[in-house]
């Protein structure tokens, strides 16, 4: 009895197994590089998602001044689109040397497949060789023992032939497997690459957008530099022109001061001259009394009287008589006239410079006058322009219906008036700001130093612990505004508030690390925001 089944194939087992072993080293080796092609991939992956992250940054800060640091930044991100594109033309290499790996293992396994067709040629030649040796056998019964030993033997290799067939086949329906993966992975390598190169173009018109964009921005800084510039010269024009004013009037008040000063002395002069001259009209009169009564004479006839050609003995006697009423008049004061003449010409030089002193008076008083209304047009310009920007600092920090103002007391005389200050939360009517809590006194302090921050910007303000009063909610409002104003300029901020801390730029802390010794210790929180916006 012989069964049917039995085949025996040739001597191609061990060729096989060898072509086996090798086709397996190719797979491993593929599998490495399609490893190593996943991985690059997803290098080539982060390293545009770094870019597209940087591409964020520098689109969030178009307004940073820094433009340097932009031009680095492409610079930078140019390098790396030209380190991707060598990374994209090895991996289009790589994925052209798989291509052909994989071309070879499709004709390693065509040539595997005529080698299993060959092999089931041989099994079907075989199973023809045991029909006739079956037909034979019952022709031949002397050699029964000797055709079953060889058709065990031929058994026993038909069913490794048979084995060996099904593993085989199994491998190369795997091989097919992980062919037809493998070419779907290269697949989708060629449509993800397609994308990465679209997304790079994408990349680089972004890039040659934002190159115009700082172009522009560069364009509108030196602008609004110049600007600047024309600004801070008539700046500097007006403040030298107050200054001369200012020194005009002090000069002018120090003169007024002076001429004050020579007119009272004048004055005093003059007095002493208008007693003087009371006293030589007493003294006249007295003298033009006593002609009078003692000798019936008036002092014109004195004056008048004209010498004659008497003898001298008459006029001796005459003269005698004179003497003797001269020595009835009593002592006379012959110094009188030269000092009348010389009061005189003093009283007429005080006069003038009396005259001197009221046209510098009429003057000084025009000038003074002047600059009072200039001053007093200044100022109410001025305040007008505060007064604004009171209320809109006031509506930005209190809540909406609050309501604020300030004006002056005298109005007919802006520049010794007194100014008010009001102030009205909503639901409350305070008489005056001493009724106010002392969050709203501060928040209306602070509005009040803003507008004249506004009026006359400066470029450092430093606010000593004004937060204190404040609740959160105030303290927010706080921090917005200082937030919004430290754009053009710089704030230092002495303050205890947790929230006020985490609001600035930077954090400088004085501690003592010994007793006596202070330090001081710099947190700089713009370097953590870029970290923390690049990430």
């Amino acid at each position: 009895f012989i069964s049917d089944n039995l085949s025996v194939s040739g001597g191609s087992v061990g060729l096989f197994e060898g072509k086996k072993i090798g086709r397996k080293k190719n797979i491993d080796k593929l599998k490495s590089d399609i490893e190593s092609l996943v991985a690059e991939k997803g290098e080539l992956k982060k390293a545009i998602d770094s870019i597209k992250d940087e591409i964020n940054v520098l689109s969030a800060k178009k307004e940073v001044n820094n433009i340097e640091e932009y031009k680095k930044l492409i610079d930078e991100i140019n390098t790396r689109l030209l380190r991707t594109n060598i990374d994209l033309e090895n991996i289009n290499a790589k994925i052209t040397e798989n291509d052909s790996r994989i071309k070879k293992n499709i004709t390693d396994i065509s040539k595997y497949n005529n080698d299993l067709s060959r092999i089931e040629d041989d099994i079907s030649r075989v199973e023809k060789e045991l029909q006739n040796i079956d037909s034979n056998a019952k022709s031949s019964d002397g050699n029964i023992d000797e055709i079953m030993s060889e058709l065990s033997l031929i058994s026993e290799h038909r069913n490794n032939a048979k084995i060996e067939f099904i593993k085989q086949q199994n491998l190369i329906e795997g091989l097919n497997s992980e062919v037809e993966f493998k070419v779907k992975i290269s697949n989708d390598l060629n449509d993800r690459l397609k994308k990465i190169d679209l997304e790079l173009s994408n990349l680089q018109l972004e890039l040659s957008k934002n190159k115009n964009e700082i172009e522009r921005i560069e364009q509108e800084l030196i602008k609004k530099y110049d600007l600047k510039n024309e600004y801070q010269e008539g700046l500097s024009e007006y403040e030298k022109r107050y200054f001369e004013d200012r020194n005009i009037v002090k000069t002018l008040e120090e003169e007024n001061s002076k001429l004050k000063h020579q007119l009272g002395k004048s004055q005093f002069l003059i007095n002493q001259l208008k007693e003087q001259q009371l006293n030589f009209d007493f003294k006249r009169k007295s003298v033009e009394e006593r002609l009078k009564i003692e000798f019936n004479l008036d002092i014109k006839d004195v004056l008048g009287i004209q010498r004659t050609d008497e003898d001298e003995f008459n006029l001796e006697e005459k003269v005698a008589k004179l003497r003797n009423r001269l020595d009835n008049y009593g002592e006379v004061n012959t110094l009188a006239v030269e000092a009348y003449n010389e009061m005189k010409e003093r009283y007429d030089t005080i006069k003038n410079q009396r005259e001197d002193i009221l046209n510098a008076e009429k003057s000084l008083k025009k000038t003074i006058s002047e600059i009072e209304s200039t001053a007093t047009e200044r100022f109410l310009t001025a305040f007008g322009d505060i007064r604004e920007h009171f209320k809109s600092v006031f509506t930005t920090l209190f809540k909406e219906g609050d309501t604020c103002d300030i004006f002056l007391e005298e109005e007919e005389l802006p520049l010794d008036s007194r100014i008010k200050i009001v102030a009205k939360p909503k639901g409350k009517r305070p008489k005056s700001l001493s009724q106010l809590s002392g969050g709203e006194k501060t928040l209306t302090a602070i509005a009040l130093l803003f507008a004249l921050y506004l009026y006359k910007p400066a470029p450092f303000c430093i606010f000593d612990e004004v937060d204190a009063p404040l609740d959160d909610t105030n303290i927010m409002k706080f921090n917005n505004i200082i937030r919004e104003f430290s754009k053009n300029s710089q704030f230092i901020v002495v303050t205890h508030n947790k929230a006020t801390m985490t609001a600035v730029d930077v954090l400088y802390g004085v501690f003592m690390q010994e007793p006596g010794v202070s330090e001081v210790a710099q947190v700089d929180f713009r370097n953590y925001d870029e970290l923390k916006t690049v990430k």
